[in-house]
């Protein structure tokens, strides 16, 4: 108990900013988290057996500014993977002990020449949006049910973007499918591209990036970031600016990814604002 108490006493300074270390980047950022434990030099601490101290996290211990031990970790998660997949950084900065990074701007441009498709495939799941400005493609969510089109992930993250009625659509495509049937899904979805309304793509997953960018790409990499696309077909040209983001069925599986996620999308929105 001398132990533990000492701890959450080392914990309570270093919150309050009368630890040294309170003054660092690090200790602004951490100072929430049992990582700093490691930091105590009291010999107590250092035990001849040299056991971990073991903290059970029971909903009754909470850490400073009310948030438990298992929040704080998911928070140091989220922001680690955020930081790491975030390259081209130019300022990393701390906003109501909040890291938010900075990113330079990346943007690719890639061109594809429209090959005709007599019998398209039907890939609009939202028929009743024609003048869809916006469309979001990737493969079904395997929560997606049509007969109930508002609960599942993809669907709250289009809602948390407000985006106008009328104003986007889904277009979906089907991974597993035999080469011709691959390719005949990719000219229809680059001539319905073409020939629709759209203007802006979210292109939901690494299957859908690469094939909208004619390349292979690491997620990681480019989520987030401004691609441009030229859709020719004859002397029509047609610019497309795609963002690619996470696929809601990683999201679901690696829930600490949806900060980066939604960090992405407001991305889109202040795009589409200006």
């Amino acid at each position: 108990m001398t132990n533990f108490s000492k701890i959450l006493n080392f914990q309570n300074n270093l919150a309050q900013g009368k630890e040294a270390m309170a003054k660092t980047f690090a200790g602004q950022l951490f100072k929430s988290s049992p990582w700093f434990f490691h930091q105590l030099k009291n010999n107590e601490l250092q035990e001849q057996n040299s056991e971990a101290i073991k903290i059970e996290v029971t909903e009754e211990i909470i850490a400073p500014e009310e948030k438990t031990i298992g929040q704080v970790v998911d928070q140091m998660v989220d922001y680690v993977h955020t930081k790491a997949s975030e390259e081209n950084t130019e300022t990393v900065t701390l906003t109501n002990g909040q890291a938010l990074v900075g990113k330079s701007a990346n943007t690719q441009t890639e061109s594809k020449e429209i090959e005709p498709v007599e019998s398209p495939q039907d890939l609009v799941v939202d028929k009743e949006t024609p003048h869809a400005k916006v469309a979001f493609v990737g493969e079904i969510p395997k929560d997606f049910n049509s007969d109930h089109p508002n609960i599942d992930l993809l669907s709250k993250m289009i809602g948390a973007m407000k985006l106008e009625e009328g104003s986007w659509q889904r277009l979906f495509l089907e991974k597993s499918l035999e080469e011709e049937a691959l390719k005949h899904q990719e000219d229809s979805l680059f001539m319905h591209l073409h020939q629709s309304e759209v203007k802006v793509v979210v292109s939901l997953g690494a299957f859908a990036t690469n094939l909208l960018m004619g390349k292979r790409e690491r997620l990681s990499k480019v989520h987030g970031q401004l691609q441009k696309l030229n859709l020719n077909s004859g002397d029509i040209t047609k610019e497309l600016s795609v963002f690619p983001v996470f696929h809601p069925d990683l999201l679901q599986i690696n829930p600490n990814m949806k900060r980066s996620a939604w960090i992405d999308l407001q991305k889109v929105m202040e795009f589409l604002n200006q």
